[in-house]
């Protein structure tokens, strides 16, 4: 949602949540997700757990839109942007 660490998605609420199938230890998971709508300050997304071809979980997800400058002070922004790249693997 921002490439700029400025804004976070926080998670805010689920709706019509759908277990279908039981997701076993060793299941490959893949995740789906398509931004349905998006205002100011809240995005909503329509995502998905797959197991090969099959959906074994739905839901819709509510997140609220944070301003990191609101959020927290300097330190705290900088340890988060290290967290965030390395949670994505990449070198801080």
């Amino acid at each position: 949602i921002s490439r700029t660490f400025r804004y976070k998605a926080i998670e805010f609420m689920v709706e019509n949540a759908k277990y279908r199938y039981y997701i076993r230890p060793g299941d490959q998971v893949n995740l789906k997700a398509e931004i349905i709508s998006e205002q100011e300050n809240y995005i909503r997304v329509k995502a998905k757990a797959l197991v090969g071809n099959s959906t074994k979980v739905s839901a819709n997800l509510v997140f609220t839109l944070v301003d990191m400058e609101d959020f927290s002070d300097k330190r705290l922004r900088f340890l988060s942007e290290i967290l965030y790249e390395m949670w994505l693997g990449k070198k801080p």
